[in-house]
């Protein structure tokens, strides 16, 4: 069936991504050609594959990394892609003060 989701309650609209049995709305993407060096592009697929990302999935992260530190993004939101980042890893080994 279309638009259905084991353990689910029914359809799901289309451009939604269930997430802990929780339904989230898919972020907006844009598309755009990327040129760059040969060596860059390799170091990049290598880090990639150690962190288990695809080669966009790398890239997208070292951007909003790169734009968290300097400040310049408006929002702080998670993508379940962040689930598995070193950043989550190392938030997840921390207690929260509230938790202490």
């Amino acid at each position: 069936m279309p638009g259905w989701c084991p353990g689910s309650r029914g359809v799901r609209s289309p451009g939604a991504v269930v997430f802990a049995e929780q339904v989230l709305p898919m972020p907006q993407r844009k598309a755009f050609p990327l040129r760059i060096d040969a060596e860059l592009y390799a170091a990049l697929r290598r880090w990639a594959d150690d962190e288990f990302r695809s080669m966009n999935g790398q890239i997208e992260y070292l951007l909003r990394d790169a734009l968290r530190q300097a400040g310049r993004l408006e929002s702080e939101h998670r993508l379940p892609s962040d689930a598995n980042s070193q950043e989550a890893a190392d938030e997840r080994k921390t207690p929260r003060q509230d938790q202490r």
